[in-house]
């Protein structure tokens, strides 16, 4: 048997061996996609005075989000580009995570920022903290958002 064949024999085990999510696991993720999507357009209109003075343009994207067990779909995310070219995109990365309920990233050239969802429509930036290694945090609100923006468009 060759090493494609078994790759294949492999595939064929985990079609079969696949069950659908449960009516829970569905009404969890659906909570997560709507929350993920109140988000986009809250950090939309944040960003709508810029976007109205044409300093931004803002893409409502869709990306496919891959849980651990398996399961994934579909999400919104944004893509924010300003004049120079730069952009910074705005990603959901998984539901579950480690001490929160969601994970959505802000992400660009210089780096990256993480949002933790740790209730539903209640969003922190999260960060460690170089010196000592604690996790540090800071509600998200429009300054925050604004902040981090700004680091990361400069």
């Amino acid at each position: 048997m060759t090493t494609l064949d078994k790759l294949l024999e492999t595939l064929r085990r985990l079609d079969k061996d696949r069950s659908e999510p449960g009516p829970e696991w569905k009404s969890v993720n659906e909570e997560w996609q709507a929350d993920v999507h109140r988000l986009m357009d809250t950090l939309s209109a944040w960003l709508a005075p810029a976007r109205n003075q044409k300093l931004v343009e803002i893409e409502r994207i869709q990306v496919v989000v891959s849980e651990c067990e398996g399961d994934h779909y579909h999400a919104d995310a944004l893509r924010i580009i300003a004049p120079n070219g730069r952009f910074v995109e705005v990603v959901p990365k998984a539901r579950r995570v480690f001490g929160a309920l969601g994970r959505v990233d802000v992400v660009s050239r210089q780096g990256r920022a993480l949002l933790a969802r740790l209730a539903p429509n209640q969003w922190r930036f999260m960060w460690q903290d170089p010196a000592g290694g604690d996790w540090k945090d800071r509600p998200l609100d429009e300054d925050s958002f604004a902040e981090t923006l700004r680091g990361m468009l400069a």
